[in-house]
């Protein structure tokens, strides 16, 4: 299995992620700065049709395939989508192109979150799992406002938001942007987490996955190789 910077971190696999959708993925990119939420919020959806709430990691390479995504359920259905994004962490032109797809597309900003705390030196993915972390009470107080929901679909990085989910009982899913390797991989951690005493890199025998090829420890995601990382 090549060595890849798309994945997600094994604390955020839970046992109620399902339905995964595949495309391909990259990590945090640099970019400007998009604009700042607005002081007041319209949501236009018919409350008649299905209302779809997706909600991106940070990094343009996870806003593309679900927007995608959006596309394709728009149309093959009649329902309303409302991406919700935080500020800063997409291009400005994506979120203005975005807006402008279609009439049944609502965008909303979240304010832009402190990582000044974060290490300087520190892991992209850490990076963005913090983020979304720390972004999720502010969605979940904007979600009345534009209640009825009819499902939410989240990134892999989002997976916090399936508590929220689970106590508006509301149907959640993820958009899982990598391979069907790297889903075994995810999925299977937790076992091989219980299983597998020390560092991954440091394993003799190769390493045993549910419907994939065996692979050596060394050639795990980045931040499966560094398990004291907690990432």
């Amino acid at each position: 299995m090549p060595n890849s910077k798309s994945c997600c971190p094994k604390h955020l696999i839970k046992e109620r992620v399902r339905d995964p959708f595949f495309c391909q993925s990259c990590a945090l990119r640099d970019s400007q700065v998009s604009s700042p939420p607005t002081q007041s919020m319209k949501i236009l959806h018919n409350r008649e049709e299905p209302h779809v709430v997706m909600v991106p990691s940070a990094g343009i390479g996870h806003l593309n395939p679900m927007i995608e995504l959006a596309k394709t359920l728009l149309s093959c259905h009649s329902l309303t989508v409302s991406f919700f994004t935080v500020s800063g962490q997409f291009p400005a032109s994506s979120i203005t192109n975005l807006s402008e797809l279609s009439n049944n597309i609502n965008c909303i900003s979240l304010p832009a979150v402190d990582t000044s705390d974060l290490p300087t030196n520190g892991k992209v993915l850490t990076a963005i799992s913090t983020i979304m972390r720390r972004s999720v009470q502010r969605l979940r107080d904007l979600l009345p406002k534009i209640q009825p929901i009819t499902a939410f679909i989240l990134d892999v990085f989002c997976t916090d938001l399936l508590d929220v989910a689970a106590e508006l009982e509301i149907p959640a899913y993820i958009l899982f942007t990598s391979n069907a390797t790297a889903l075994s991989l995810f999925l299977h951690t937790p076992i091989l987490h219980e299983d597998i005493v020390g560092e991954y890199k440091h394993l003799k025998d190769e390493v045993k996955l549910p419907g994939c090829l065996p692979f050596r420890g060394t050639e795990l995601v980045d931040p499966m190789l560094d398990r004291p990382s907690g990432c």
